[in-house]
């Protein structure tokens, strides 16, 4: 069995949902399919699920709604028209508009883009509906609750074909509640892991994963294959992938994921798996985030160094400031933030010399923070040389390195103002 997730571009409109639909009935195993609200037709166009929170903001504030849900009533009859589907789906958008008028909750506005979206696929391509609502149990922090599966193998018949809503399920009080972030591709996960899928494919806009943002650099490379540990990574350094969340599910099932394009369908895509052989292919990825500070904290009594690690993170985070990446030496701390809060600096200065004692504090601002990615740096220090030496040549100097905080990757921090320049040297060398 294959359970494939479309995204927001992939059902956009009707052309891009006849795509999907030659897609799956291309291969029989296609049997569970999630799909998205729709998502931009171009640059210029509305996301569904952003009219939606538009449209419950209003209503919430007395505000008149007809011109922000007319834009979605007419998407969808749009839809339904081009693709001849004939439903009760006018009825269906008078009930939502009702319930948007007496005030419903956002993640029941926010989940109908979904679900009218799934009711029209089902019925263009002849599958069973079935609404998420009835089988995905989310729980009070956004967890997926153990009963969720149970009422998925219960409710899915294998020998049919089935079209459902990404992005809900109901909360602990019975009613609609959303996931916080990449909740279609969650869903998509969770139905692999319920029925135990061969593989979950995840169609998109792009033929899989990249070794960097290409509009970086023109020197990206599409990754045929990447564990799921080294996603992981990629996501937590700031690169556009999945993030755990949406892998969790159909990782803890060592299930295969796929990458592919809806508007390239024959493309292999990318392999998300467990394992893979470094040999070949040792760095994966790379990805960075930009303007970060740096703080720099002395202090010469060594036995009460950890303590003190503990008691600045406090202090920092009680200002808001998350610390993204360290460096803990013997007498000194290097904790880099994002530089986008109003500090007073030299009062924190003076507030951590008077309440813990420290020696010395000193910041460094313009900062950028790169990481390389891949198993191969498990097993051999030669992919980080030769980066190294790139970045060397090019007279980018290297404010910080941390190597084997991971053991598949690396993280240095260099000077802003040389991101795009290192990015761009790095995809080179690892391409």
């Amino acid at each position: 069995m294959i359970v494939c997730k479309f995204g927001g571009s992939s059902v956009a409109d009707a052309v891009q949902i006849s795509k999907t639909q030659a897609i799956v009935k291309a291969n029989p195993d296609r049997r569970i399919v999630v799909v998205s609200a729709p998502g931009k037709r171009d640059k210029e166009d509305d996301k569904i699920t952003d009219l939606l929170y538009k449209c419950h903001n209003l209503a919430s504030n007395d505000k008149d709604i007809t011109a922000v849900w007319d834009k979605i009533r007419n998407r969808y009859l749009q839809i339904a028209t081009v693709l001849d589907i004939t439903s009760d789906l006018k009825e269906e958008l008078i009930s939502i508009k009702a319930h948007m008028m007496d005030k419903c909750s956002p993640d029941y506005a926010a989940s109908r883009g979904e679900y009218l979206n799934a009711k029209l696929i089902s019925l263009y391509f002849g599958f069973e509906f079935l609404d998420s609502a009835k089988v995905i149990r989310i729980g009070e922090h956004g967890e997926i609750l153990p009963e969720t599966y149970d009422l998925i193998k219960a409710n899915v018949d294998p020998s049919k074909k089935y079209v459902v809503p990404g992005f809900y399920g109901l909360g602990p009080d019975g009613n609609i509640k959303t996931f916080s972030r990449g909740g279609s591709d969650i869903t998509g996960s969770i139905y692999a892991k319920a029925l135990n899928a061969d593989i979950y494919e995840n169609w998109t806009d792009v033929s899989g994963t990249y070794t960097c943002d290409p509009r970086i650099t023109a020197n990206a490379r599409q990754v045929p294959e990447i564990t799921y540990k080294e996603m992981r990574e990629m996501a937590y350094l700031g690169a556009n992938v999945f993030h755990e969340e949406a892998i969790a599910p159909a990782r803890q099932a060592n299930i295969t994921i796929n990458i592919k394009n809806t508007n390239a369908p024959d493309e292999a895509g990318t392999f998300i798996n467990s394992q893979r052989d470094s040999s070949k292919d040792p760095v994966v990825g790379l990805a960075g985030k930009r303007r970060f500070r740096r703080i720099t904290i002395e202090k010469y009594k060594l036995e009460d160094m950890h303590d003190l690690h503990l008691q600045l993170k406090k202090e920092l985070g009680a200002l808001g400031l998350i610390i993204s990446f360290e460096l803990k030496g013997i007498d000194t701390l290097n904790f880099y933030v994002k530089d986008e809060h109003m500090i007073d600096w030299d009062d924190l200065t003076s507030r951590l010399k008077a309440n813990l004692g420290i020696e010395k504090v000193s910041y460094a601002s313009g900062i950028a923070i790169i990481g390389i990615i891949g198993e191969g740096l498990t097993s051999s220090f030669k992919p980080l040389f030769k980066i190294l030496a790139a970045l060397t040549e090019a007279g980018i100097d290297i404010d910080n390195l941390n190597y084997g905080g991971s053991p598949i990757s690396a993280v240095m921090a260099i000077a802003d103002s040389s991101y795009e320049k290192a990015m761009d040297i790095i995809a080179s060398v690892i391409a």
